[in-house]
């Protein structure tokens, strides 16, 4: 288990605003969540067996939402803070930019996006905009492209931070068929460790301008 010394000290490094992000290999300073004593959520299903936390061989209680944000990375000045509450054993390390993955499962555009029998998907908001089940891989294609640009810069917005760890949104630059013209709309993405995003949700609205 973290010491309470080598906690704080890891928080003094955290709030050192004169480390130098080009000696770690970006032009921008990443940062990766620690909570150590437990593997990192990779899966899905790793982050669900993790929500209702985990009791230690020493009694101690460890929540979901600091098991799902274990080793998931961060552009420090877009990022949380710890503790998350009392008691928290999350600490914060600068780390080099990692290799950002993202990840979109086909099943989430055309079981979830374009399902007609689906009252939670996106199907008819896409229309509007001259797009159909056919288009689904240049949608995939524009989100990725988008998404991966987005985090590796820090361009997102913290969203939910729960018991499956954090979101955030990435404000997406969609092309109107129709009229030619690009519209700003927001997408959701799940952070897993070391660099990988996933996709939540196509169409969370749209982005203020």
């Amino acid at each position: 288990m973290l010491s309470r010394e080598i906690y704080v000290q890891a928080i003094k490094l955290f709030d050192n605003q004169n480390a130098s992000p080009s000696s770690y290999g970006s032009n921008v300073q990443w940062v990766q969540w620690i909570h150590r004593g437990f593997a990192a959520a990779v899966t899905n299903e790793e982050k669900k067996t993790n929500i209702y936390g985990i009791v230690d061989s020493s009694g101690k209680f460890h929540c979901g939402k600091c098991l799902n944000l274990h080793e998931c990375c961060f552009v420090q000045s877009n990022s949380s803070k710890p503790p998350l509450h009392n008691n928290c054993h999350c600490f914060l390390v600068f780390v080099e930019c990692p290799y950002i993955t993202v990840y979109i499962s086909d099943s989430k555009m055309s079981e979830y996006a374009f399902d007609p029998n689906n009252k939670n998907g996106k199907m008819k908001l896409f229309e509007k905009y001259g797009y159909d089940i056919a288009d689904k891989d240049y949608l995939i294609s524009e989100f990725t492209k988008q998404a991966q640009a987005a985090y590796k810069s820090g361009n997102y917005v913290l969203y939910k931070q729960n018991e499956y760890g954090q979101q955030i949104n990435v404000t997406t630059n969609l092309l109107d068929k129709n009229t030619g013209k690009y519209i700003a709309i927001v997408v959701g993405w799940m952070v897993f460790p070391n660099g990988k995003i996933q996709l939540t949700t196509p169409f969370g609205g749209y982005a203020k301008q």
